[in-house]
């Protein structure tokens, strides 16, 4: 009888006593998806090595940029440089 008694009020407590309540919002797949892309060890480095390859191709396409540059040394006039 004891013993049925306390499975009783055990059972009947039960609902009160729980990790997550009913009404709270729960971790929806997106969510899911954006802390593993934040925060797992892989995809950290998946996002390294994009930024990586961004910095690369941007680097690549600074090599077609004008620049302009000037030799003076062969502006010479009886031997003797005439801009100095």
């Amino acid at each position: 009888m004891k013993n049925s008694l306390i499975v009783t009020i055990l059972f009947l407590t039960s609902n009160l006593v729980c990790g997550q309540n009913p009404g709270e919002l729960t971790l929806g797949l997106t969510d899911f998806i954006q802390k593993v892309k934040q925060h797992h060890p892989v995809a950290k480095i998946a996002s390294i090595q994009v930024d990586k390859a961004n910095a690369n191709l941007l680097s690549a396409k600074g090599a077609f940029d004008p620049s302009i540059q000037y030799v003076n040394d062969r502006k010479t006039f009886e031997a003797k440089n005439y801009y100095y």
